[in-house]
């Protein structure tokens, strides 16, 4: 990992290099005529130099000009320094892999302008407080001293020791006596202290993904082990190493050190992102519809459609990815095959990274927590993920209590004619195998399949779902259907749909209602006392950060088919 980074800043220095140089130039350009007007001023105050300050400097502090050359030779070795810790630090913070830097920065450039903007603001903070420090101590070189430390304060110890010594020469130079020396030391260790424990943690640490104390420690721990060159690695190499994840296959992803701007593959990851950090999501596979948009806030109603990647009826490519600045890809569903590889030729053309994640449903926490961890979003994800979990165990213990021969066996229909159905291991059909009810298309083949109207007839189940309303309102008046023994004791239910399906469609978190939904239907006995309403209202707040009205509520729970009484 170290290697890495050295290889980044080797590639940086040279552009480094040249723009240090220009800042220093134009520093002195535009320095020089404010203090060229010094004359006698300035011999007056060499002549009153303590004379172990002229024996150290001799005669080349005896005009403006030795002066300038004396410091100017003095910050050549830590304007070196600094060149490459800021190529260190822009490498690793843009978090770039090893064999990818330029695709991932052209594809990225929100990433490169964030760190260099980062960087001047850490520059601006040290050059403000340092200044205002001296010149509240008196010092009338405050303004020179304050822009040279500031300039330096990507190389730790280095930039503080110099405007150390260049303020203690001034004071030295400048007041009479030691307690203006005092008072431009305790200058500077406030400036310093500010700077290093506020200013760089909080601006440094907010945007490359660490923690403020995180960063202290990071500094401390790499300088007590590695000494001087510890710490001028200390934040690229700990921002680099936290940031690695391994996704649901397999595969190691190194993001941006700061995920902003995240691009859900396919309608599952929509939901996941939205809920862990709704200002992060790019916008919907498929733009929301007036109905479905109503359960949102404004932002992500307006949020744009973007396709999917993935899935059969995947409409989007590289180009949009691209298009979008996006820092990540992610995906939430099947994690081998082809979405693998998918994931794989995606990212090698893009250089963004892929992540693939479990969308079980009893896998939800688990890839909440990794989706999190991955976005730079671990608390709040942890927080789902908690609640999540709860409402799993709450449902398995319920479903605990029920015999098996109490049971029924269910048919589960999609689609307008109802004969879209799933088999064994079907993603669409978790929400029965989490209730334990029998499927009765357990024969069909994984997936999902297409049967006839002869072979549920056959079947003949006593409980039939659905998620379509057209379906729902024929089959009540089709013979073939009203054949089946579930229509027959209209015991035929509709599941809620919005914003997303409650039972599927997609195959999200969101099927966590459908569980409550189905399981008061099933099992009316262990899951009569639970308010569905109030488990609307839970999630909705938690995963679509909005609770849903009392006008809404009404209409969700009071469409027809959604009830038994109905």
């Amino acid at each position: 990992m170290l290697s890495s980074i050295y290889t980044k800043s080797v590639r940086d220095a040279a552009l480094w290099t040249i723009s240090a140089v220009v800042i220093l130039l134009v520093l002195v350009v535009v320095a020089l005529p404010a203090y060229s007007s010094f004359g006698e001023e300035y011999i007056t105050l060499f002549e009153s130099m303590p004379e172990w300050i002229a024996v150290v400097y001799g005669d080349e502090t005896s005009s403006v000009a030795g002066l300038v050359g004396t410091a100017l030779f003095t910050l050549m070795g830590p304007l070196v320094l600094l060149v490459y810790a800021i190529a260190l630090g822009t490498g690793a913070a843009v978090g770039e892999e090893e064999a990818r830097t330029l695709p991932l920065l052209l594809a990225n450039p929100l990433s490169r302008s964030r760190v260099l903007v980062t960087k001047a603001l850490v520059v601006a903070g040290g050059i403000v407080l340092i200044v205002l420090a001296l010149w509240l101590a008196g010092l009338e070189f405050a303004l020179p001293i304050g822009l040279i430390t500031g300039l330096l304060v990507f190389v730790p110890y280095v930039g503080a020791l110099l405007g150390f010594a260049l303020g203690s020469i001034a004071a030295l130079m400048q007041f009479d006596g030691l307690w203006g020396l005092a008072w431009v030391w305790l200058a500077f260790g406030i400036g310093q202290t500010l700077e290093g424990m506020v200013v760089t943690p909080l601006l440094v640490g907010e945007r490359i993904g660490l923690h403020p104390v995180a960063v202290i420690f990071a500094l401390l721990a790499f300088g007590q082990i590695f000494g001087f060159f510890g710490v001028l690695l200390a934040l690229p190499a700990s921002a680099q190493a936290q940031a690695e994840i391994v996704d649901g296959s397999g595969r190691t992803i190194r993001p941006p050190a700061r995920v902003e701007r995240v691009y859900a593959a396919g309608p599952p990851a929509s939901v996941l992102v939205y809920a862990i950090a709704p200002d992060k999501l790019l916008g919907w596979t498929r733009a929301l519809r007036p109905r479905e948009a109503a359960f949102f806030d404004a932002r992500a109603a307006a949020l744009p459609e973007l396709g999917r990647l993935t899935g059969r009826a995947n409409t989007a490519n590289v180009e949009v990815v691209l298009r979008a600045r996006t820092d990540l890809i992610v995906d939430v569903g099947f994690v081998a095959g082809t979405y693998a590889s998918l994931a794989e030729r995606v990212q090698a053309q893009t250089g963004i990274p892929y992540a693939l994640f479990d969308g079980r449903l009893d896998a939800t926490p688990a890839t909440l927590r990794a989706l999190g961890r991955l976005m730079g979003d671990a608390p709040a994800a942890e927080a789902l993920a908690l609640w999540f979990e709860g409402e799993l165990a709450d449902i398995s213990a319920r479903v605990a209590r029920v015999p098996r021969d109490e049971r029924p066996r269910v048919y589960y229909g999609r689609g307008p004619a109802g004969l879209q159905t799933g088999g064994t291991g079907s993603i669409n059909l978790e929400v029965l195998d989490l209730l334990g009810a029998e499927n009765v298309a357990a024969e069909a083949r994984a997936g999902l399949v297409t049967v006839s109207p002869e072979q549920v007839l056959l079947w003949n189940p006593a409980v039939i779902l659905t998620t379509d309303p057209n379906f729902w309102q024929r089959a009540w008046t089709d013979p073939l259907w009203r054949a089946v023994d579930a229509v027959a004791q209209r015991r035929l239910y509709l599941s809620p749909h919005l914003p997303f399906g409650w039972f599927d469609f997609p195959p999200g978190p969101n099927r966590l209602l459908g569980a409550w939904w189905a399981g008061r239907l099933l099992y009316p006995r262990v899951f009569g006392d639970v308010d569905l309403e109030q488990k609307v209202v839970a999630f909705h707040r938690r995963f679509y950060h909005r609770s849903p009205s009392a006008e809404q509520l009404r209409a969700l729970l009071g469409e027809p088919g959604v009830r038994p009484s109905q």
